[in-house]
């Protein structure tokens, strides 16, 4: 693959080994599936490691190179040729020799349109994607296996997505307004949201479990602390917890947070390297417009 000239301008020189891009889907995707995105990590003598945010559904596709391994917890597993990535509280720990992958990253109602199924069940957990869709993901792997660039990988993607929209009910306006009250800045209240959307609260609960796979006081909280780390990644002379918004009352209650999440203080997520994820983040910024999937939103997509 080409070098990404625009990521590597950015990243230090540790970086070189990794190629993102981010494409848009079709324009009648884009309520449905928040971006595709498409990683080839070089050989090198060592393995990459890094994590993965908390973020909506994703399918993921090994289609070149070494096995990946992910994982909520160590021993780190295989991620399966075809994988979900169920909505996730967590950041996945992640590890990688070299190769190719192909993501496709799903909205809300990207997930309650196409597949119409409770996504509690595959909430902070990487299943095979056959577990959701059968011999179809098997399919779709092969497909994206007999094209060699991101225009190609696209258009399969699209086309998958599209028959998929074709056969797909229609659905109520309730999970996209959800969804956009769960990422709002001014962090609404459970009750708030139900009067929005003439519910009571225990629905709202309900319907969130669902469709997103979380809690919504869980999600209301994740999208706050995603708010908060984004920026921490840019260079500020100032110290940490000088850097923490008005979203949280203290630096304590943010490292709370950065535990509860990522699974480490704020100064070890700071200090670890990040050769994936940072690329990850400028590159989706620059294409998509939010630098995290989880903080995408609805009414820009």
């Amino acid at each position: 693959m080409p070098a990404n000239t625009a990521i590597g301008a950015a990243l230090p020189p540790e970086s070189a080994r990794v190629w993102i891009v981010y494409r848009k889907p079709a324009p009648a995707l884009r309520s449905l599936v928040s971006g595709y995105h498409f990683i080839e990590i070089g050989p090198g003598d060592e393995p990459i490691e890094d994590i993965a945010y908390p973020s909506w559904a994703i399918l993921r596709f090994t289609i070149g190179g070494p096995v990946w391994q992910a994982g909520y917890r160590s021993p780190l597993p295989d991620v399966p040729p075809s994988a979900l990535f169920g909505t996730s509280s967590l950041a996945a720990r992640i590890r990688t020799g070299g190769g190719l992958l192909v993501g496709a990253g799903l909205t809300p109602l990207g997930w309650a349109r196409l597949f119409q199924t409770d996504a509690a069940r595959f909430a902070d957990r990487i299943t095979p994607l056959e577990a959701l869709v059968g011999e179809a993901a098997g399919t779709l792997r092969q497909r994206l296996r007999s094209q060699t660039d991101e225009d190609s990988w696209t258009e399969v993607l699209d086309e998958w997505f599209l028959a998929r929209l074709a056969e797909a009910p229609p659905l109520s306006g309730d999970v996209l307004t959800l969804h956009r009250m769960l990422i709002d800045t001014a962090a609404p209240s459970l009750d708030a949201i139900a009067a929005a959307l003439s519910i009571t609260p225990r629905h709202v609960g309900r319907l969130s479990l669902y469709n997103f796979g979380l809690t919504p006081k869980l999600l209301l909280r994740r999208a706050r602390f995603l708010r908060t780390l984004m920026p921490l990644r840019n260079p500020d002379p100032r110290p940490l917890a000088e850097r923490i918004g008005a979203d949280y009352t203290d630096y304590a209650h943010f490292a709370r947070d950065c535990r509860a999440f990522l699974g480490m203080s704020p100064a070890a997520f700071m200090a670890m390297p990040r050769p994936i994820s940072d690329a990850s983040t400028i590159e989706r910024s620059l294409k998509l417009g939010a630098p995290a999937q989880a903080l995408h939103r609805p009414d820009t997509l």
